[in-house]
């Protein structure tokens, strides 16, 4: 099933922060020190950097949603067992007032300056002090805003510089590669780790599975606004007729269902999502649908005002899996056929079979 909508609309929005100014030290020895701090950019704008204590290269966080994504993103996996052995402070206020706890031989002090998500419950996600080794909780994208703008530490321009910057982004999986699946390291990640993460926020609190950002219907969808963009049009087909669904077939998707929201704005794409609930209800229903699995997201530009073209789908594969789920247990499944079938005998007065193992 293929749905189409479109909607334009136009406004700005402004972050602001507050800061503390970091001493200029040696690069290496400030590369040392930083690694798991949030730093500040101090003579800019305040931009945000998570300086990762894997690697110690810093990732661009634009804003709150887009930091509780993408340090989401980082996380360390861990038992309630070992997490209850890390304090947790309630708020920032008593972070900053908390004493420093980075005894040596301690968890905390093993995964100072980590995002810790507890496997066991639900996957919350808990930012570790570098400093006072005590977590606090990143409940969502509020919160990670809190946390950037009280715990952040300031830097200057300089300083900063000395600092390497990961690739893409900074979206990382973690396995030393520096992209995170479902990304394609250009210029636009940060937006679609901003969208991705307002969208699952929607679909959590209507108890949906949330969707990944999938590389080839990526791939796909920004094909397209590269298209809408050199082309100069706003539409679900391009002046030749192109529809977005061959797109997404030539990016390496093979569809099971399909939906795209095309979307053309000067606002945060963070809230394309309220403005789809309020204006467009088909492309809010696309939002919280629970068919859909992935997600695809193209940035472009049309007379001036960017463009976004958004694809919600399921693959071919997940649908045959799902749909086949029952057969991987094959003992079961020939048990049950057994009993189906001495079922049909026994109704006509037939003697049962059984299985004969060679």
């Amino acid at each position: 099933m293929t749905r189409f909508n479109k909607i334009r609309f136009c406004c700005w929005v402004i972050f602001l922060g507050s800061f503390i100014v970091a001493q200029p030290i040696n690069a290496q020895e400030l590369i040392d020190r930083v690694k798991g701090y949030i730093l500040l950019q101090v003579e800019q704008h305040g931009e945000a950097w998570f300086v990762r204590p894997e690697n110690g290269k810093r990732y661009y966080m634009k804003n709150g949603e887009v930091a509780y994504e993408m340090m989401r993103s980082f996380g360390l996996g861990i038992t309630d067992t070992d997490l209850e052995k890390i304090e947790l402070i309630p708020d920032t206020t008593k972070m900053i007032e908390s004493t420093n706890t980075c005894n040596p031989g301690t968890i905390a002090n093993q995964v100072r300056g980590r995002i810790l998500l507890q496997v066991e419950q639900h996957g919350e996600a808990f930012y570790v002090h570098p400093d006072k080794c005590t977590r606090i909780y990143m409940k969502d994208g509020e919160a990670a805003f809190t946390i950037m703008r009280f715990l952040g530490l300031g830097i200057t321009d300089k300083d900063l510089q000395a600092i390497p910057t990961a690739d893409g982004f900074g979206l990382s999986n973690g396995n030393g590669s520096e992209q995170m699946p479902g990304f394609l390291g250009d210029e636009y990640d940060s937006i679609r780790v901003s969208l991705l993460s307002s969208i699952n926020s929607e679909r959590s609190q209507k108890g949906l599975a949330t969707l990944k950002l999938n590389f080839s219907l990526t791939t796909g969808a920004q094909a397209q606004a590269d298209d809408m963009t050199a082309q100069q049009y706003f539409d679900f087909s391009n002046p030749e007729g192109k529809k977005f669904d061959e797109w997404v077939l030539e990016g390496g998707y093979t569809a099971h269902s399909l939906a795209e929201n095309l979307a053309q704005t000067n606002q945060e794409i963070s809230t394309l999502v309220g403005v789809w609930q309020s204006q467009s209800p088909i492309s809010y229903n696309n939002v919280i649908k629970s068919e859909y699995k992935d997600l695809g997201v193209g940035v472009g530009e049309y007379q001036g005002v960017p463009i976004y073209t958004v694809i919600f789908a399921r693959s071919v594969e997940d649908f045959f899996n799902e749909q086949t789920a029952g057969l991987s247990n094959l003992d079961q499944v020939r048990s049950e056929m057994l009993a189906s079938v001495n079922q049909e005998r026994a109704n006509v007065g037939l003697q049962p079979l059984v299985i004969i193992n060679y």
